[in-house]
This record gives C-alpha cells, structure tokens and sequence, in this order.
C-alpha cells in the first residue's frame, strides 16, 4: 500500500525548536518551498462519481455524485456535474461516507499529556508519534478528539484536531477548547474509601467553582454600585458649584459657613465610600465556572456503575454538561443515565479480560445494545491508552454490533453522532454542502471485516489511496 503522506510538519516543529528564527526560516524555505500551509486548500475542484453514498443525514443514494471545491462540500446528488478542471475519482462500485471520528482518542498523546485545569491538550500535542497518523487514516479516522491523560481529578482541556497531512498543530486544529477532562476510580482496584474520597474532591471542585462565581458576581453588584454613588457624588458637586456661582453673598457666607461647620462630617462620609475589592483571579475555578453555566461540557471518565451514581448525584447538586467516558459497567446504571439525559463516549468497546485493573472486569460487547435499548445517546471511541489505538475504531463499532447494537446506529456512533457529542457536527460527520470534505470510500459494507478503506480525502485534499 501506499500512504500520501509526508513528515513536513513533524520536521518543522523539530526546527522551530531548534535554533535561531533566521536560520529556521532559511531552512524551511529551501526544504519546503511550497508546504502545505502555503497551499490553497482544494484550490482544484473535485468530483467523486457513481459510488453509492452514506451521508448520515437519512438520505442515502445508490449511486451518486459529490462536488467538492475549496475543501468543502458544495453538492451531493444524483445529478451533480463537474466542472471542467475537475479532477474526477469515479468510485462506481463503491460505498463513499463521511470520515470517522474518534470521540476519545490518544493519538499523538504518546501516553503523556496531563496537563493543569487551566491547560489545553494542544500544548502536549506531539506529531512525532511514528506511523500515528497514517495508521489511523488507512482506516478512514479523519477526526480525532485529544483529551489529557487521565489521572486524580480535572486534568485539563481537550481539543478536536482534523488529521491533515503535512500541518502543523493550529492547522489541523477543529475545536480548541472542547471540554474539561475529569477521572474518577481509575486504579482505585476496589478501595471504596479512596473512590468516595475522589467523589468528594469533584463536588469540593464544583462547590469552590459555585463560590467563586458567586462572589465575582458580588463583586459586579458591589462596584455598580460604587459607580453610581461616584456618578450622584460628582452630580451634586456640580449642583453645588452652580449654585455658588448664582447665589447671592449672604448665601455664599452662608454656604462658607456650613462647610466649615460640616468640613470633618463631609470628610468622613468621602472616607466610608470605598471601591469594592475584586476576588483574586484562579484561572482554575474560571473554567470550572463555564462548566457550571453549560459554556463546555465536563468529559469524566468513570467505569464503575456505583462510581457513576455517585457522579450523577454530585451533578444533580451542582448541573453541568456531563458527558461520561469509558463507562465499563454503564449498562448496569442504563436506566439512571437515561433519566438524567447523560450521554455516554462508550470504549474500547472490546477488552482483553485477563490481568484487567477492577473496574474493567465487568467489561461486557453488549453495554452499548443496552444503552440504546434504555435510551441512553451513545457513542464509541478508541478510547485507548495508546496512539496507535485510534485505527481500531472501526473494529469497535463492528465489535458492539456483534454485541447487540444496531448496525446503523453504529455507523452513525463514529461519525455524526460522535461529531454531536463533540460540538463539531457543523464541520464534520456527515456529507452535506458547507461541511469539511473528510470523506471514505471503501471497497464495501463500512463495517464488514472483508472491506478495505481505498481513498481518503481530508479537506478535499487526498490523504491516502490503497494501491490497486
């Protein structure tokens, strides 16, 4: 097989951090003198023709056409013509789809990336993870979402990146601030005290979050306030000092007197009117605080169905956007998800069960049939430890078919509803006109074992094509 892609962008990140700004942009000019960053994305409009298109939107077509210009889509039908410098990929024979997207991914994470609340994922981005990226678009990955490595707590921010080939991380980069990444158990092996300790820090977290709001808007109520007597103050002084100068003498006296008499009492009153001390700033809480106000959601990792109650308790107390990931045994909580509206970013859907930590131990290929049978929204990543993970997503999906759930509803579970969940389904995740073009066609049924992904195109741009 062959894969379209280079290593430009690995090498200019190793330059960037290499030597002097002159020197660096010496080198890249005469190793990369048209780099991809300079390129006008899908400047050359594109026709795929003839395959049999999945959009995910309910509409599917046995035999239709694409049209795709400055990396977006600009038509899908059955009668769509081609302009004449089209380049033109028939796929007759074929099924087209959109590109999956790994809800929960480690690729280019390397097993590393934690960072503090108040950090983002793309800070621990690295692009030198060999065969990272080719490996997951041989398998139609087109979309990834990074999250820091799980440990004790909130460990940062999670971003969505588009696996562009030969660009840098701001290029490849969807959605920066995707949502604050939590954990709760994870290594705990059985110890109940120190996972009811973690449920405590999260709430303390949300309750330190809520205070500091509260008193930041103390903070709004008391300086408008302070504003406006500073406005009356002034208002009066002015009234005052018109007044003398239209008054008569005896009233002028009469005025000097007063403020004399009242010089002490005027003083102390100016003295009473101070500005209001403004909270001291943690960036920390600031972020906590926009989970609170449902601005981003709060991705938790949680597998333990007695752990996950006890999430969704704190969570009634102090409501945010909870999406929860992993969720080994949330089949046996399935009716308590569904009542709070919680969605779940179910993986790896399969597990080897010999030497598991506990609580992967009540792993079961049919926790995601469950989910959708109780009404629970749903969806599957890698969700893996490793980089190279992400190229199993496909096989997740066909695992928890074989589980239970329903073949389209897996389809749909790595691609738009995944696309949902993330805040990205304006851009990716099904074939419509204005979205990215991050398309698949595949030799076959998308989630069959005997089918091979052929051509990959992200952004419109060919990423990488199987040879015949």
């Amino acid at each position: 097989m062959t894969l379209h892609i280079s290593n430009q962008s690995r090498m200019k990140a190793f330059l960037l951090r290499s030597g002097s700004a002159v020197l660096i942009l010496m080198l890249l000019a005469a190793l990369f003198p048209a780099s991809a960053q300079e390129k006008q994305p899908g400047s050359k409009p594109v026709l795929i023709k003839n395959g049999r298109i999945i959009t995910l939107t309910g509409r599917d077509m046995p035999k239709g056409s694409i049209l795709i210009r400055k990396g977006k889509i600009a038509a899908v039908g059955e009668l769509v013509r081609a302009p004449r410098n089209a380049t033109v990929i028939d796929a007759a024979g074929k099924v087209v789809l959109p590109g999956f997207v790994d809800a929960n991914s480690a690729l280019f994470r390397d097993g590393g990336g934690g960072v503090k609340v108040d950090g983002n994922i793309l800070d621990a981005v690295n692009l030198f993870v060999p065969g990272a990226m080719d490996s997951a678009l041989e398998r139609g990955v087109t979309t990834v979402a990074l999250f820091p490595s799980p440990g004790a707590g909130i460990s940062g921010r999670g971003a969505a990146l588009s696996l562009v080939p030969d660009a840098d991380v701001e290029a490849m980069t969807l959605k920066g601030d995707l949502g604050l990444r939590a954990s709760l158990g994870l290594g705990s092996y059985g110890r109940p005290i120190g996972r009811l300790r973690e449920v405590q820090q999260l709430r303390k977290a949300l309750k330190g979050a809520k205070a500091y709001e509260k008193s930041l808007e103390t903070y709004e109520e008391e300086l408008e306030e302070y504003v406006k007597k500073l406005e009356e103050r002034a208002e009066k002084k002015k009234k005052d000092e018109n007044g003398k100068k239209n008054g008569k003498k005896a009233e002028k006296k009469e005025e000097k007197k007063e403020e004399k008499g009242g010089k002490e009492g005027e003083k102390k009153k100016e003295e009473e009117l101070k500005k209001p001390k403004k909270p001291r700033r943690d960036v920390n809480k600031e972020w906590l605080v926009k989970a609170l106000d449902g601005d981003i959601p709060l991705f938790l990792e949680v597998h333990r169905a007695a752990d996950i109650l006890n999430v969704l308790e704190v969570v009634e107390e102090y409501p945010v956007r909870l999406v929860i990931v992993g969720a080994t045994e949330s089949y046996m909580v399935a009716d308590a998800l569904a009542d709070a509206g919680v969605p779940v970013v179910l993986g790896p859907v399969q597990r080897t069960l010999s030497r598991e930590a506990n609580e992967y131990r009540n792993h079961s290929t049919g926790c995601a049939a469950a989910l959708m049978k109780a009404g629970v929204p749903v969806v599957l990543a890698s969700s893996g430890r490793l980089s190279s993970e992400t190229r199993f997503l496909s096989l997740n999906a066909a695992a928890a078919v074989a589980g239970g759930f329903c073949p389209c509803k897996a389809l749909s579970a790595i691609t738009i509803d995944s696309a949902r969940i993330l805040g990205i389904d304006d851009r990716v995740g099904s074939l419509e006109k204005g979205k990215d073009a991050d398309i698949v066609i595949m030799s076959g049924e998308p989630l069959s074992s005997s089918s091979l992904v052929e051509t990959v195109l992200v952004k419109g741009e060919i990423a990488f094509k199987r040879d015949s």
